[in-house]
Parts: structure tokens; C-alpha cells; sequence
């Protein structure tokens, strides 16, 4: 039931992702005079069914956005024609902000929804744009916003070495840009981020409580997201604090080809799941080897919790497991899984306010120098932590 519960706000999710997402590119002029990808290429754009692809484009339909015709496929209604009594009139640049997400997943959604929240409060439209983690992708959206006259911008860049250069162009364009969770190198405009050293910190101190000192860290990527590199120094501290040498065996990377199949589920789960059964037979492999996992994140604690569980580990009586996110299956996996809960729609309405010069007393989380602002990442305590195994050193 939980399952079932689960896939069904993913695709709810999902749906408004899609429908939000070629609304904005529909009014940016993307389709103008031709026909939209048909079905089947935007539920492979999208790695969503054809039957939640289907309900976005009706709704599409029934806002005065979209005119279907069989046989001969889906067209955007011209500009001219929208408003005539229907929705779907054009929104101006200026009542407009642009979110920029790179996956339409649990995380991706709360952004939306708590920007969405705030956009509309203020009087504003909100315009999606889904990258797919993809630097054309995101290369093209850019390119899009600042052709259109973007004024207020609201981003999760795919990576922060990535599309510099239309970065800076968007900046030049004038348009309010903040970013979310990481900011493209060289950029100085105000990021909006969970505090991910302190989260981590919680993390590794909660399973040096419990008396773990052989423990290993897993992550996707080292470099294209500083969110991780904070995670891991945070990690190195925290065991330099408690006396506990670092053990480079017990740090471990996905290949980057692997890698961004952990962003979502829809991209590459069978690479990502053997490559983590890869590391966790090498880990435990190791002539001393872990006592505890700390996951970069969610996904990954998860399937290593499920290679570990199918080899016949008992958890957290053989090995410990904590995550970071806080996902929706967290709670519900076959072990419960403690981890770091980030406030994501948190952020993305305290980046909306942000972007558009919206000031809240009590607003949530901290300011640091240039605007930035980070807001509280919080321990959850579940079943996958246990005392260390005394059988091991």
C-alpha cells in the first residue's frame, strides 16, 4: 500500500511537472509553428509514462495552450489566440519567474511546490523549465530565457562547472538570478541551500555515538556538486574530531556514467544498482571492513540497504545505514532509514522571495555574506542505526 501510495504522488508529480514545463516552453514561442514531440518522445524526455504524458497534454488543452488534431498531432495555439476567453493568456516576463529544475523527482517537486506557493501569492505566474540534469538541455533553456527577456530566474543548475558562459549571459541580460543547492563557479548572485555541513555533521556524529568507527562514505559525485563536497568534509571532521583517522578505502565514488542515474529514478536504475553492489562486495571485502554506510544521499542508501539486505545482512544488527534528503521512501523502506531531512520546499519558497525581492519576518533558516541563505538540516532517527557490532574491531 505504501508503494502504491508512493508511485501514485510521483506520477501526480510528474504530471504537473510535464504540463508546467512545455506551458513555459509554449509561451516562450519554442513551438511556434510546429508541431509538439509526440507522446512516446516526451515520455522518454520526461522518463514518464505515456499515460501521465497524455493527461498533461489534455490539461494543456483545457487551458487554451495546445490544439490536437488526429493524424496529424499536437500543436501550440499561436500567441494571438490565447486569452480569448479561455486560460492560458501569455504571462509578460515581468509577472513571470522562471524556475530551472534538472529532474522532475520527489525533491524536484516540493522545490516546485513551495515556489509555486509563494509566486502565486505574490501576484506572479510561474514558468517550469526540466533540464533532465543535461547541460544542452539546460544549455538550450538558458538560451530560451534570455530571448525571451527573463526578468526573475529561480535555478538548480545541473552541475557548477557547466553552461558558465550562459550563465553570465543571463546575468547580463539583467534578469534576478538565484540560485539553488549549488552556484556556478565564478557566480556571485545569492544561493539558497540546506545546511549541508551541518547535516552531514549529524550524520557522522550520530553513528560515532554508537560506537562506529570503521565508516565509509558513498556519493555520486565529488566534483560536479558542492553539496557533496560539503557532506564529505563535513564527514572528515567530524571523524578528525572524535580521533578517527580517515580511511581513503572506506570513500567511495559511483563512475561517473553510473553517476547521474542516482538523480532519478527513470534514469539508468539497473546501471546504478550494480555499481553500488559493486562497492558494497568490495567494502565488505575489505579485511576490516565497515561497520556503517554514510550515503551522500537518499537513493544511494537505499540500494545499498536493499544489496545489503539481499546478501543476507541483518540491519542495523550487521551494518548501519544513514542517508541524506529525507525522500518519501525513506520511512517506508524495508528498514526505516535515519537520515538528514532537507526543508526542499523550504527552499524553493525562501528562493522565490529571493528573486523577487519578497521580505517575510520570521522567514526560515539564516543569512550569511551575499545573500546567501541556509536553512536548518535536521537528523531523523529510524531503525537502519545500531550500536557497532562487537564482534569487529
Amino acid at each position: 500500500m505504501i508503494y502504491h501510495l508512493y508511485y501514485y504522488c510521483v506520477m501526480l508529480c510528474q504530471y504537473q511537472i510535464v504540463m508546467e514545463s512545455m506551458a513555459g516552453e509554449i509561451d516562450a514561442g519554442v513551438y511556434e509553428g510546429v508541431r509538439l514531440p509526440s507522446e512516446a518522445e516526451l515520455g522518454l524526455r520526461f522518463g514518464v509514462s505515456r499515460i501521465t504524458v497524455s493527461r498533461a497534454m489534455r490539461e494543456l488543452e483545457s487551458r487554451g495552450l495546445v490544439r490536437r488534431s488526429r493524424g496529424s498531432g499536437t500543436f501550440a495555439v499561436p500567441a494571438e489566440e490565447r486569452g480569448k476567453g479561455k486560460p492560458g493568456l501569455p504571462v509578460v516576463a515581468e509577472n513571470r519567474l522562471d524556475l530551472v529544475l534538472p529532474f522532475a523527482d520527489w525533491a524536484g517537486s516540493e522545490i516546485l511546490e513551495g515556489a509555486a506557493l509563494e509566486t502565486r501569492s505574490a501576484g506572479f505566474e510561474l514558468s517550469l523549465r526540466l533540464t533532465g540534469g543535461k547541460l544542452l538541455e539546460e544549455r538550450a533553456a538558458l538560451d530560451a530565457l534570455i530571448g525571451g527577456g527573463a526578468r526573475y530566474v529561480l535555478a538548480f543548475p545541473s552541475q557548477r562547472r557547466g553552461n558558465l558562459d550562459r550563465w553570465a549571459a543571463l546575468a547580463a541580460s539583467g534578469a534576478q538570478l538565484v540560485f539553488l543547492d549549488r552556484r556556478p563557479l565564478g557566480r556571485r548572485e545569492p544561493l539558497i541551500q540546506s545546511d549541508h555541513s551541518g547535516g552531514a555533521r549529524f550524520a557522522a556524529e550520530h553513528l560515532l555515538a554508537h560506537g562506529h568507527r570503521r565508516i565509509a562514505f558513498v556519493a555520486s559525485d565529488f566534483n560536479e556538486a558542492s553539496s557533496v563536497e560539503e557532506r564529505f568534509t563535513a564527514y572528515t571532521l567530524a571523524l578528525e574530531k572524535a580521533g578517527v583517522a580517515l580511511d581513503e578505502s572506506l570513500v567511495r565514488e559511483l563512475p561517473g556514467r553510473e553517476a547521474p542515474a542516482l538523480a532519478s529514478e527513470r534514469r539508468g536504475p539497473e546501471e546504478a544498482e550494480a555499481a553500488l553492489t559493486r562497492i558494497l562486495d568490495e567494502l565488505l571485502s575489505l579485511p576490516s571492513p565497515p561497520t556503517a554506510l554514510m550515503a551522500a544521499n537518499d537513493e544511494i542508501a537505499l540500494r545499498l540497504m536493499r544489496a545489503a539486505l539481499a546478501r543476507g545482512l541483518v540491519l542495523p544488527r550487521d551494518l548501519s545505514i544513514v542517508g541524506f534528503d529525507d525522500i518519501f521512501m525513506a520511512a517506508h523502506a524495508s528498514v526505516p532509514l535515519t537520515t538528514i531531512h532537507q526543508n526542499f520546499r523550504g527552499v524553493g519558497a525562501v528562493g522565490a522571495r529571493a528573486v523577487l525581492g519578497i521580505s517575510r519576518r520570521g522567514a526560515e533558516g539564516r543569512t550569511v555574506s551575499s545573500g546567501d541563505r541556509i536553512l536548518p538540516a535536521l537528523l531523523v532517527e529510524r531503525e537502519s542505526v545500531g550500536e557497532r557490532p562487537n564482534l569487529l574491531p
